[in-house]
C-alpha cells in the first residue's frame, strides 16, 4: 500500500526524460566525458522512477529512452551546440547525480538546480585576460624562455584572450577563430623579437599558444577509444585536429608571410633551463591559471594545481639523458591520474576536475609548434617525426591516465578481509 501510494507522486515520465536529456547535454557542454554524460542520464531516470534508460552521448549531441510506470517508452533527443570546459558546471552536475542517486533530492530541487547551473556565469573577463598572460608568461619560461620571452607572453597571451572573447561575441566559428589566433599570437611574437623585446621566438609563441593547443580534445579523444567508446573518440579526434590544423595554419601564415616580407627571424639567443624546484613552481602556478580559464571555483585551484606540480615534477624525475621522453611523460600522467582519483574520492568531486588541470602543463604544445615550423620551413621529414612524436606523447598521457584510473578502482573496490 506504501508503494502504491508513492507511486502518483512521482513526476511524469516525461519530464523526467527531458530532464535527463538535459543534464546530459550540460555534461558535454562543459568538457565532460561521453560516459559521464550517460551516467548522469541514466541515474536522474531511475531516480526518478523512469524505468530501463537506455542512454548514448556523443560530443555532438544525447539520445535517451526510458519507460513510464504504464510501460510505455518515451524518448528525449538533444544537440550540444556549444562546446567548452567550464569544471564549475560539471562538478555541480555530477553533484546533482550523486543526490538524486542516493534519493536525497527531489524532483523540483533538482530541476532548479540545473536551470542554475545553466545560468552560471564564468569568471569576469579580467580575470580570464591576467590568469591568460600569466599562464602564457609561466610556460615560456618553463620551456626555457628568459624573463624578456616571458614578459611578452604575457601581454601575447592577456591579448589573445581579449582577440577569442570578441571573435566568440561576434559568433566566428571555431576555426577560423582559431586560425585567427595563430596568426595573432604568431605575428605579435615576430614583431616583439624583431624589435628586440624578446629573445626566443619559439618559447615566446608556444608560451602563448598553449592556450590554442587542443592538447585535451587529443588525450581526451584517446582515452575514449581506450575506454571503446569509438564513435565518441573519432568525434573528439577529428574536433582536435581540426583546431590543431587551425592553429598551425594561422601560425604558419604568419610565419610564412613575415619571413617573405623581412626576412628569416633573428635565431635563439639562449635556452635558459631552470631548475627542479622552480620548474615545478612554475607547473604550479601555470596550472592555476589555467583552472581559472576552466572557472574552477577557488576552493579547488590549489589542489588542481598541486596535481600539475605533480605531473611535472615526477616528468622531470623520470627524464633521463638519452632515454625516451614518452616514458616520462606516461609516468607523470599515472602520478597525476593516481592524484586526481584520491583528490576526487576525498571530496566528492569528479577527477576529470583535477585530470583537466593537471595535464596542461603536460600537454605537447612545443610539440606541435615545431611540428608546425619545420613543415613551413620546408622540412617535410623532420615535420613528420616530431609529429609523430607528439602524437605518441599524447597518447602516452591518455594511457596512463586510463591505467591509473583503472588500477585506483581495482584497488578501491577490493573486498575487504573479513
Amino acid at each position: 500500500m506504501d508503494e502504491k501510494a508513492r507511486l502518483p507522486q512521482l513526476p511524469p515520465a516525461d519530464a523526467v526524460i527531458a530532464l535527463a536529456a538535459d543534464a546530459g547535454r550540460v555534461v558535454l557542454e562543459s568538457g565532460g566525458e561521453t560516459y559521464r554524460a550517460e551516467e548522469t542520464m541514466g541515474d536522474l531516470c531511475r531516480g526518478f522512477g523512469a524505468g530501463d534508460p537506455e542512454c548514448y552521448a556523443t560530443p555532438t549531441g544525447v539520445m535517451l529512452s526510458a519507460r513510464d510506470l504504464r510501460g510505455s517508452e518515451k524518448t528525449a533527443v538533444r544537440r550540444v551546440k556549444t562546446r567548452g570546459i567550464n569544471l564549475e558546471r560539471v562538478t555541480r552536475t555530477e553533484t546533482l547525480r550523486r543526490g538524486t542517486a542516493l534519493g536525497r533530492m527531489e524532483f523540483e530541487a533538482v530541476r532548479r538546480e540545473l536551470e542554475s547551473i545553466e545560468s552560471s556565469r564564468p569568471y569576469p573577463l579580467f580575470a580570464q585576460v591576467l590568469s591568460s598572460g600569466a599562464s602564457a608568461a609561466l610556460f615560456a619560461l618553463l620551456f626555457g624562455g628568459r624573463l624578456d620571452d616571458a614578459a611578452v607572453a604575457f601581454c601575447v597571451g592577456a591579448l589573445l584572450r581579449f582577440c577569442l572573447a570578441f571573435l566568440a561575441r561576434l559568433r566566428v566559428a571555431d576555426f577560423f577563430s582559431n586560425v585567427i589566433g595563430g596568426v595573432f599570437v604568431a605575428s605579435l611574437s615576430l614583431a616583439a623579437v624583431r624589435f628586440g623585446l624578446a629573445s626566443n621566438l619559439d618559447k615566446t609563441i608556444i608560451g602563448a599558444l598553449m592556450l590554442l593547443v587542443p592538447g585535451i580534445p587529443i588525450v581526451n579523444a584517446i582515452r575514449d577509444t581506450i575506454a571503446g567508446d569509438l564513435v565518441a573518440g573519432l568525434a573528439r579526434g577529428a574536433d582536435a585536429g581540426i583546431t590543431a590544423a587551425a592553429v598551425s595554419i594561422g601560425t604558419g601564415i604568419a610565419i610564412k608571410t613575415w619571413d617573405v616580407v623581412f626576412g628569416p627571424a633573428s635565431p635563439a639567443v639562449s635556452v635558459v633551463e631552470a631548475g627542479f624546484i622552480l620548474q615545478v613552481i612554475f607547473a604550479l602556478l601555470a596550472t592555476a591559471g589555467f583552472a581559472v580559464i576552466f572557472n574552477l571555483k577557488p576552493r579547488d585551484i590549489p589542489l588542481a594545481a598541486i596535481g600539475g606540480a605533480i605531473g611535472w615534477g615526477l616528468y622531470l624525475a623520470a627524464r633521463s639523458p638519452g632515454g625516451s621522453e614518452v616514458v616520462a611523460f606516461f609516468a607523470a600522467s599515472i602520478g597525476i591520474g593516481f592524484y586526481a582519483e584520491t583528490a576526487a574520492r576525498l571530496l566528492k568531486k569528479p577527477a576529470t576536475v583535477f585530470i583537466v588541470c593537471a595535464i596542461i602543463p603536460l600537454v605537447p604544445g612545443g610539440g606541435m609548434y615545431y611540428t608546425m615550423d619545420a613543415a613551413v620551413r620546408g622540412g617535410l621529414e623532420r615535420s613528420l617525426s616530431l609529429g609523430y612524436k607528439t602524437i605518441a606523447v599524447a597518447g602516452a598521457i591518455a594511457v596512463g591516465l586510463a591505467i591509473a584510473s583503472s588500477l585506483f578502482r581495482i584497488l578501491s573496490t577490493r573486498p575487504r578481509a573479513s
